[in-house]
C-alpha cells in the first residue's frame, strides 16, 4: 500500500476510510472491481447502459492487429465498452451510448494510437429471452478420446432477472467439476441465440449428466454446453426484446401537438404533459430504435428552445417485424460438425 506525501508515493501498512492510496500486486483487477468485503456504503453501478452496438474498422488494414491491441487497452478501462472479437469475420465491436462517445473514441484512437480508424453505423442492442418452457439436449461422444452428455431445462424468467441457473446432477452421474464447466459456459453460450443476439432472462437447469471415468475431460463440457443451449433455443424459440429509454422533454407549451404527435410515431408511452407557466414538461418511455436522432430533431425544429434527456430503463418484449434480426457471428453450434472441428482446432 503507497500514499502520498509531499508529492511523493510512500509505503504504509493501512488506509484509513477517507484515504486515496494505491495498492500493488493484483494482476486480475479491472475497473469497476470492489476489494474487500462487507456491505458497501454505496453501490458503484454503471449507469447509462449502452443501447448501441458499432463496428470498428481500421483505415490501414495493416493496423489491423495494432486497433485490437488498443480497443482492448480501452477495454479494461472502461468495461462498458465490452469489446467483442469475431475472429471469422475480421471484425471488432463495442457498445456505446451515442454518437457524441463515437467522436470521442476516434480521435483518441488517432492521438493515442496513431490509428486513423472508421465507424460503421451503430445499431441498436436487442436481446432476446425464451417464449417457452422446454429442454436442450447435446451429447459429445466422438471422436475418442471424449465423452460429455447434458440435458438442460429452460424456462423464461421475470424481465430483467438475467440468467438463473441451477442444477439436478449428483456427483455420482457426473463429478462436480464437470458441471462447474457447464455453469462457467452458460453465459458465453448465451452470447448469441437464435436472432443474433444475447441471450436473457432465463432459469437453466442442469437436468441430467454423464461423464465416463475414461474417456471424460472438463473441455467436453464446455464443448457440449453451447450445443445444449442452442438445441433447445431452437426448439422453443426466442422473443425479441428492444432497449426502452425513459425520457423527459422540456418545451415552450406551443410545441406541444408536435411534441406529441412525433411520440406518438415513435411508439412512446407517455403521462399527462405538466404545464408551468408557457412552459410545459412531458415524461414518458420510448423505444431507443426511434429515438436515436430525436435530440438533435428536436433541438433543430424548436431553435433550441425545446431539448429531451434520456437514460436506458429497460428491456421490453417488442415484434419481430419492428426491431432487427442478425446473422449469428462465428461457426454456430448448430452446425454440429464444423462447431466441433472448430473447438478442436481441426479448422481455422
Amino acid at each position: 500500500i503507497k500514499a502520498v506525501f509531499s508529492n511523493k508515493l510512500m509505503d504504509t501498512d493501512m488506509a484509513q476510510s477517507g484515504e486515496i492510496v494505491a495498492i500493488t500486486g493484483f494482476s486480475e483487477t479491472m475497473v469497476g472491481d470492489v476489494l474487500g468485503h462487507g456491505i458497501l456504503p454505496r453501490t458503484f453501478d454503471f449507469d447509462n447502459q449502452a443501447v448501441l452496438t458499432v463496428e470498428v474498422k481500421a483505415v490501414d488494414d495493416n493496423d489491423y492487429f495494432k486497433l485490437s491491441e488498443a480497443l482492448a487497452i480501452l477495454d479494461i478501462e472502461d468495461p462498458r465498452l465490452q469489446f467483442s472479437w469475431y475472429k471469422d469475420e475480421r471484425e471488432y465491436h463495442i457498445k456505446i451510448n451515442g454518437w457524441i462517445q463515437i467522436q470521442i473514441l476516434e480521435q483518441i484512437l488517432k492521438d493515442r494510437f496513431s490509428l486513423e480508424t472508421k465507424f460503421e453505423s451503430p445499431q441498436v442492442i436487442y436481446k432476446e429471452t425464451p417464449s417457452k418452457a422446454g429442454f436442450g439436449k447435446g451429447d459429445y461422444t466422438m471422436p475418442k478420446p471424449c465423452w460429455a452428455v447434458i440435458k438442460l431445462k429452460i424456462e423464461p424468467a421475470e424481465r430483467g432477472s438475467g440468467i438463473i441457473y441451477s442444477s439436478k446432477v449428483g456427483v455420482n452421474d457426473a463429478l462436480l467439476r464437470y458441471q462447474k464447466e457447464v455453469e462457467r459456459t452458460i453465459p458465453r453460450a448465451l452470447e448469441q441465440g437464435m436472432k443474433g443476439w444475447e441471450v436473457t432472462d432465463l432459469k437453466i437447469t442442469l437436468e441430467t449428466a454423464q461423464d465416463h471415468v475414461m474417456h471424460s475431460r472438463a473441455g467436453d463440457f464446455v464443448i457440449v454446453t453451447p450445443m445444449a443451449v442452442m438445441n433447445g433455443l431452437q426448439e422453443l424459440g426466442t422473443d425479441l426484446l428492444e432497449p426502452i429509454m425513459a425520457f423527459e422533454i422540456n418545451a415552450p407549451d406551443d410545441l406541444l401537438g408536435q411534441i406529441s404527435g412525433d411520440l406518438h410515431k415513435m411508439r412512446a408511452e407517455f403521462n399527462q404533459p405538466m404545464f408551468d407557466g408557457n412552459d410545459v414538461r412531458i415524461t414518458g418511455k420510448i423505444p431507443a430504435a426511434t429515438s436515436l436522432e430525436y435530440p438533435v430533431q428536436l433541438a433543430s425544429r424548436s431553435g433550441g428552445k425545446a431539448n429531451i434527456q434520456m437514460q436506458f430503463c429497460c428491456y421490453k418484449k417488442v415484434d419481430v417485424e419492428l426491431g432487427n434480426i442478425r446473422e449469428y457471428k462465428g461457426i454456430s453450434p448448430l452446425d454440429r460438425a464444423k462447431y466441433i472441428l472448430k473447438v478442436r482446432n481441426a479448422i481455422q
